[in-house]
């Protein structure tokens, strides 16, 4: 006969978990958000069955070496150094440094020559060239002579006696003296002052002034004798023309009594300039200067 069947388990050795005790107003709401699943750092040990779950904490991997740091991340300032970027001086040298009397730069202690010129300190200074005694004397000695150049060089404004053998080669000019006045009704506007010695060859009163007389002088060899005879000054208006080579206009303002005989040497001293009705310069006297007579000889 076959035996009924067992109903009795054989039970192994391993411990059973123990089971929970069911305890009203302590089990959890059905409602409550399950706890979210964690991960467990690198390396470590796994959660016994049936502990409660944590909440691990992930630790930011260190950044790799020579990696960028993100553009968010404050840097800080990099420090200012007060040294010069020079591989011959180390930081905090500079108080212990030796100038060099040749040209300035700073050495270490222990070097013996510069290192910018390479002289010692006890090499003879050079002077610079401009800084000879020789060399400053003879610029000064130019510079001098030059100002007795230019002094000697500058015409003398003195009026000359009239004569043959003071004739001027040209108009000896100088700078103004006066400022601008009224003369003969108009406004006279002076440029600078001059003399001038010649002979006279032509002379008119000027029609469009009254009180102004107009001489034509002849200067240099010009006023020679053949060369008052070949001088054949003609008006065409108020412009005089066939002006011989070397001959100057001159429009006198002077209350003097002038002898324009042709062939009657002249000296004038004055300033010259132009006379302006208005703002319009006196067309009558554009050709040749117009000046205000303060010396005359004959």
């Amino acid at each position: 006969m076959s035996q009924p069947p067992s109903y009795e388990f054989e039970e192994d050795d391993a411990p059973k978990p123990e089971r929970k005790k069911f305890i009203p107003g302590l089990e959890p709401a059905a409602s409550a958000a399950p706890l979210a699943p964690t991960l467990a750092a690198p390396g470590a040990p796994p959660a016994a069955p049936g502990a409660p779950p944590t909440a691990a904490v992930r630790k930011a991997p260190a950044p790799a070496p020579g990696a960028a740091k993100s553009p968010g991340a404050a840097q800080a300032p990099a420090p200012v150094s007060s040294e010069p970027d020079n591989p011959d001086l180390k930081p905090g040298s500079r108080k212990d440094l030796w100038n060099c009397p040749h040209c300035g730069t700073g050495n270490k202690p222990e070097r013996t020559t510069c290192r910018a010129c390479g002289k010692s300190p006890s090499d003879a200074k050079e002077t610079p060239v401009w800084k000879k005694p020789k060399v400053i004397a003879a610029v000064v000695g130019v510079l001098v002579l030059l100002v007795v150049i230019v002094v000697l060089l500058r015409p003398s404004l003195e009026l000359k006696p009239p004569g043959a053998s003071s004739v001027d080669r040209g108009i000896r000019r100088g700078s103004a003296q006066t400022i601008e006045c009224d003369l003969v009704g108009k406004t006279f506007i002076p440029k600078g002052r001059l003399s001038v010695t010649g002979r006279i060859c032509a002379s008119r009163p000027l029609s469009a002034v009254d009180g102004v007389i107009s001489v034509v002088l002849l200067l240099g060899a010009g006023a020679a004798d053949d060369g008052l005879a070949a001088a054949n000054i003609t008006y065409n208006n108020q412009v005089i023309e066939n002006i011989p080579p070397g001959a100057v206009v001159l429009h006198l303002i002077t209350k003097e009594k002038i002898d324009v005989t042709k062939g009657a040497y002249l000296s004038v001293l004055g300033d010259y300039g132009q006379l302006a009705e208005g703002s319009l310069i006196v067309s009558a006297t554009e050709q040749g200067d117009v000046v205000a007579v303060d010396q005359l000889r004959q």
